[in-house]
C-alpha cells in the first residue's frame, strides 16, 4: 500500500518535494496525544511531526551531500484504537513509513508503522491519516542547523 495514495493532503509533501519522498533517514521531532481537537474528525488524535529535507547537491570537493528543502510535516492519525511507542530519544530516526488496510469487523483500520533506525519505534492503528501541515523549518539543535 502506497501512503501517498491513502494519507489524506499528502499533496502537501508531493507539491514540496515533486514526489512522495521515502521518509528513511527523516527524523521525529515530536508526538503529541491528544483525546478531542477542534475537528470533524473523530478522536483520540496522534500527531507526529517529522523533520523532512531533500539533498540538493554535493560540496565542492564532492565528500559531502547538500540538504535542502528542510520542513517539519504534521502527519495526524484519527480515531487511534492502537499504539505501540517506544525508544523515543535526542534523535529518532525513521527508516520509512510501512503501511497495511486491517478488517475490523466491518470497519477497515489502517496501521501506520515507522520504523526505526535510531530511538522512536511507532506503530499506529486508525480510521484515518492525514497530513496536516508542512512548514519551512529545521530543528532546534539538528545537525543541520547553523553552529
Amino acid at each position: 500500500m502506497k501512503p501517498e495514495e491513502v494519507i489524506r493532503n499528502s499533496e502537501l509533501i508531493i507539491k514540496i518535494y515533486g514526489r512522495w519522498p521515502s521518509f528513511h533517514d527523516f527524523e521525529i521531532t515530536k508526538v503529541i496525544f491528544e483525546r478531542n481537537i477542534d475537528t470533524a474528525e473523530v478522536g483520540p488524535f496522534i500527531s507526529i511531526f517529522i523533520h523532512m529535507w531533500e539533498v540538493t547537491g554535493k560540496s565542492p570537493d564532492g565528500k559531502r551531500f547538500i540538504f535542502g528543502k528542510h520542513n517539519i510535516a504534521e502527519i495526524r492519525c484519527n480515531s487511534v484504537s492502537e499504539y505501540e511507542f517506544k525508544w523515543f530519544n535526542s534523535q529518532n530516526v525513521i527508516d520509512d513509513i510501512d503501511m497495511r488496510e486491517e478488517e475490523r469487523g466491518k470497519n477497515k483500520v489502517f496501521s501506520i508503522h515507522f520504523p526505526n533506525i535510531h530511538g522512536a519505534d511507532l506503530l499506529i492503528k486508525c480510521s484515518s491519516i492525514e497530513v496536516v501541515s508542512v512548514k519551512p523549518d529545521i530543528p532546534k539543535h539538528s545537525v543541520y542547523s547553523e553552529k
